[in-house]
Order: C-alpha cells, then structure tokens, then sequence
C-alpha cells in the first residue's frame, strides 16, 4: 500500500480470476522443483487455496478494504495538519 500497488493488484488479480484452478495446477506441478526454494508446507497451501474460486475474489475483497482504510488514515492525516497550521496561526 505504501507504493501505491493496491489498484494495479487488484486489476490484476481480477483479471487472472478465470486462470486460478490452472494456476494450481501448474504450482503443483512444479511442486517438486520449488520445494527446494520454497516451504513445502506453505507452497501446498498456496497451490489448494488457488484451486478454489473464491480465494481470488476474498483476496480483492480484503485489498480493497485495506485501500479504503489507509485512504481515510490519509485523509484524517490531512485534516488534523490542516487543524494544527491554523491553530498555529491563530
């Protein structure tokens, strides 16, 4: 969020929705080979999360979300800034 990613994730996380399950598929066939890079335990994980549909669209939900709180930390930020350089002026 700090790098300001958050949409383009999104966008692209929306966009590969339909290739999720073959994604898994393709994880786990390189199972073997990334289990000398990887955790085998975690990268299992990863490959049956994708496999199911709805992992994708939770995954947008909770980013979007995340979005919407930095935006409003953001926006309180500004707003107490403002406060303070006018109390300051005063």
């Amino acid at each position: 969020m700090k790098r300001g990613l958050g949409t383009p994730a999104i966008l692209f996380l929306q966009t590969v929705v339909p290739l999720n399950y073959i994604g898994a598929q393709v994880l786990v066939f390189f199972k073997p080979f990334a289990s000398a890079v990887f955790d085998p335990v975690s990268f299992n994980k990863f490959a049956m999360l994708l496999e199911r549909r709805e992992t994708i669209p939770k995954l947008v939900l909770l980013l979007e979300e995340r979005l919407s709180e930095v935006k409003r930390e953001e926006e309180n930020k500004d707003v107490g800034e403002v406060k303070k350089d006018e109390s300051e002026n005063h």
